[in-house]
């Protein structure tokens, strides 16, 4: 159908094969993205503006948009780091300053919501904004937290005696 454009794998646009990065020179057919696609691949976007993409601000609870962990917290990895972090530890670090040694973060939001559950559902773990965060002790975090509620409600009656799950 082209027979002298090539197909970019990127941007799916035909372009001659001037404007291609070869992979193996002797073939055409293995031509991969133009320059085009590479210029903007190439353009290094800043670590705060990528994380402050992430984040929906629409409500008073920003909440985070990117990856999640098995608890329901956000995510984030950036190259520099050998591994991922929490998403409102770093938000935290961004806009207010580094939290203090040995110190959890404690999302107040989340404790002044009654009608939240908790649990890897809760939205509240998502929240990012740096108003509803605040570093605690992990005692006075568990103590706000809605641990001790959930273990109550898991304890039935039988025999009449309270047996936790």
């Amino acid at each position: 159908m082209h027979d002298d454009l090539i197909r970019c794998i990127r941007c799916s646009t035909y372009k001659p094969a001037t404007e291609y990065f070869l992979r193996l020179r002797s073939d055409p057919r293995l031509r991969s993205h133009c320059k085009v696609c590479n210029k903007k691949r190439a353009t290094k976007i800043e670590p705060f503006d990528w994380i402050m993409a992430k984040i929906n601000r629409e409500a008073e609870c920003w909440l985070w948009t990117g990856s999640l962990s098995k608890e329901g917290y956000g995510r984030i990895g950036l190259a520099q780091w050998s591994g991922t972090r929490q998403a409102h530890r770093v938000v935290y670090t961004l806009l207010i300053g580094p939290v203090p040694d040995n110190l959890d973060i404690d999302h107040v939001c989340h404790n002044a919501d009654n009608e939240c559950l908790g649990g890897r559902t809760c939205l509240h773990r998502r929240c990012v904004n740096p108003e509803h965060l605040i570093p605690a002790s992990r005692a006075e975090n568990v103590s706000r937290g809605r641990g001790r509620q959930r273990t109550i409600r898991r304890m039935h009656r039988t025999r009449g005696h309270m047996v936790a799950d």
